[in-house]
């Protein structure tokens, strides 16, 4: 019963939502979490409608029980000129068997090995800071991902090239791709300048990895990296390998999730700190018992809980603003059913306010064991769920402890003054360049 599901207000002729969705995309994403009826709500794009998922309970139902009725969704498919045959856009048993053949170096057990990276990039960070010289922290972490996610990929000497290009080419895809994946196709066609920068990013970044594998194989570089874990790859069954062109797309897939998503919380982080004494006291405490002075290390991130604790919460607050998937068959969602061909839009920036569980504060304390224990399992999904669970889970969470453990060991960081900090739209909301005052601690 389709009039199950409630259309979102300010709905127009012909162009549906799209005002309301390209004037404030923030404001219009949280107006649709009022707007629904058991977490879900249609909106229309010009005449084609979609489904937005906005409660934790139909996420379940798709993400887990109905995850072989989903398939990617037109915002992959818009990705498919530079991702194009790669774990983010294969489904059912193909997506099965390329997840097994990565899974061996992205498992918890390997994370130890990619330390000394993750440290290098953490202490450069803090090293290049200087006493109440302004910093563009957003800026500077998200050069941080990139580089430590280019110097796990490949060795040291490779990853220059790769830092270098992906740093001025994978912005531009990631403030194209939403905007791209709410138009219809025929617009990606159309000579604007839009389409113009984003197919040159798309093909400056396939070179640069393409060269990069290239080298690679010339030069068989010693020491552990995930190029070479996905090169010597094989299946289990077929015991075949990944094609060149396979591990380029897996490479620029693991950018794309593995650099914007982790800066940003980083950078979300420390600006909730800086906003409370209480919570960056507690972090400091934290960290001269744990460290009592000396550098971070990877096995130092059992050790240090409330700094995890900051860092979920941001996580919570500052999510992605929309996953998409596309029915296959018929789905049953509720009392509804969702016809095959529907665009589906999964809200984890509003699962994460339903406040049912969560209040609208930047509380750390909501995840200590006995209180994370009353929220449903499902309503927390930082890193997904279901089949298309991110890989990288394990060297994010591992990253984004190490590099905010090392920055508040050393530094307070203070938002510079008469500066309004805002959220800026993108596949996650990021600080709109968060201008930071470096203090020294001791």
């Amino acid at each position: 019963m389709m009039g199950a599901i409630p259309t979102a207000p300010g709905r127009l002729p012909l162009i549906g939502h799209l005002m309301g969705l390209a004037r404030n995309p923030l404001a219009f994403i949280a107006s649709l979490g009022r707007a629904a009826d058991r977490g879900l709500v249609r909106i229309y794009l010009g005449s084609a409608p979609m489904y937005v998922v906005t409660a934790y309970e139909p996420a379940d139902t798709l993400l887990a029980a109905q995850a072989h009725t989903l398939g990617v969704g037109r915002m992959f498919r818009q990705l498919d000129s530079l991702i194009g045959d790669s774990l983010a856009t294969l489904e059912g048993s193909a997506h099965l068997r390329r997840r097994r053949l990565m899974q061996p170096p992205f498992r918890p057990g390997q994370i130890p090995g990619y330390g000394p990276i993750i440290r290098r990039g953490a202490q450069r960070l803090t090293e290049s800071l200087r006493p109440n010289v302004p910093v563009c922290i957003d800026r500077a972490l998200y050069r941080l991902t990139v580089s430590a996610a280019a110097e796990a990929l490949f060795s040291v000497a490779l990853a220059g090239p790769v830092v270098a290009e992906v740093g001025r080419s994978l912005p531009v895809v990631t403030r194209s791709v939403a905007l791209r994946a709410f138009l219809p196709e025929a617009f990606e066609r159309l000579p604007l300048p839009l389409n113009r920068r984003y197919d040159l990013a798309v093909r400056r970044l396939r070179h640069v990895i393409e060269a990069a594998i290239d080298q690679h194989h010339a030069m068989s570089p010693a020491g552990r990296n995930l190029l070479a874990a996905l090169c010597a790859g094989r299946d289990a069954e077929s015991g075949e390998g990944l094609t060149d062109g396979q591990v380029r797309d897996e490479i620029i897939t693991i950018m794309l999730a593995g650099t914007d998503t982790p800066a940003a919380v980083l950078a979300w982080s420390l600006y909730e700190i800086a906003r409370r004494p209480e919570v960056e006291r507690r972090v400091h405490a934290e960290l001269d018992t744990v460290l009592d002075g000396r550098p971070v290390e990877v096995s130092d991130v059992a050790r240090l809980p409330y700094i995890g604790q900051v860092l979920t919460e941001a996580n919570r607050l500052y999510s992605a603003l929309l996953l998409m998937r596309s029915t296959v068959t018929p789905v049953p969602v509720g009392d509804a059913v969702l016809p095959p061909g529907s665009d589906v839009l999964l809200s984890p920036y509003l699962i994460h306010r339903d406040h049912r569980f969560f209040d609208d504060r930047f509380d750390p304390d909501r995840w200590l064991p006995d209180r994370a224990s009353r929220i449903p399992r499902k309503a927390f999904l930082p890193f997904g769920a279901g089949p298309h669970k991110c890989i990288g889970e394990a060297f994010a969470w591992t990253e984004m402890i190490v590099v905010l453990a090392t920055l508040c060991s050393r530094w307070r960081l203070r938002t510079a003054p008469g500066r309004t900090v805002t959220a800026q739209p993108s596949v996650v909301p990021r600080p709109d360049q968060l201008l930071m005052m470096p203090e020294p601690r001791r």
